[in-house]
């Protein structure tokens, strides 16, 4: 246990946990908690992709141009038209607009009815 609390990448797994959203781990071997780790990053890049491929169909704001000019600390403006599908709760060809976990909740509840 003691190498490690001295190794850095000991710091960076536990450091990490926030940004993984990794709950408390009960593994006792270090090939099982490196697993644990790995499955976790595995699951937030899969989340993170999903999130950016259904962008224009989330609450989402999709002008991604705007993020390269703003002010990095001042708070974030949405756009006219993030403003607009918010409001109307639909796109403009009429479909409504998801939350991410209202997304997944169609995504499993098609694949079981069928």
């Amino acid at each position: 246990m003691r190498k490690a609390i001295n190794d850095p990448t000991a710091y960076a797994v536990v450091s990490c946990h926030k940004l993984c959203k990794v709950r408390p781990i009960h593994h006792h071997l270090e090939a099982q908690l490196r697993a644990h780790i790995s499955l976790c990053m595995l699951a937030y890049c899969v989340e993170w992709h999903m999130r950016e491929v259904w962008r224009e169909l989330m609450f989402a704001d999709e002008d991604q141009a705007a993020k390269l000019i703003r002010d990095s600390v001042a708070p974030a403006k949405r756009s006219n038209a993030a403003i607009k599908k918010a409001a109307n709760r639909t796109l403009d060809e009429g479909t409504p607009v998801h939350s991410f976990k209202t997304l997944m909740q169609d995504a499993y509840s098609g694949d079981r009815d069928r």
